[in-house]
């Protein structure tokens, strides 16, 4: 399910993500074994950069001008209908 949720919350949100996921600590069965698999995405949804399940670091250079593409093409935000509902702000009674 990792590679879906990722890849669906750069489209969903229309920008570069940045997962992040435990490392697996694999001489220890007993422990939690996390997925890693840690990873960069575009607005697209496409995989720029993953790492395997081990310690690491990923960075790269990503290309702002792609989230300005990617919401002219896919127009998501500039064709909400705001006028057939509203957004209200409720008080939290337990605070």
């Amino acid at each position: 399910h990792w590679d879906i949720l990722r890849k669906t919350r750069a489209l969903d949100n229309q920008a570069f993500f940045a997962f992040c996921s435990s490392a697996r600590p694999i001489d220890d069965e007993g422990m939690y074994q996390a997925y890693g698999h840690s990873s960069i995405v575009s607005p697209w949804g496409k995989v720029i950069l993953e790492s395997e399940h081990d310690e690491s670091i990923l960075y790269s250079d990503v290309n702002i001008s792609e989230v300005a593409e990617c919401r002219a093409q896919i127009p998501c935000y500039s064709q909400r209908r705001t006028e057939l509902y509203s957004c209200k702000i409720i008080k939290d009674s337990f605070a």
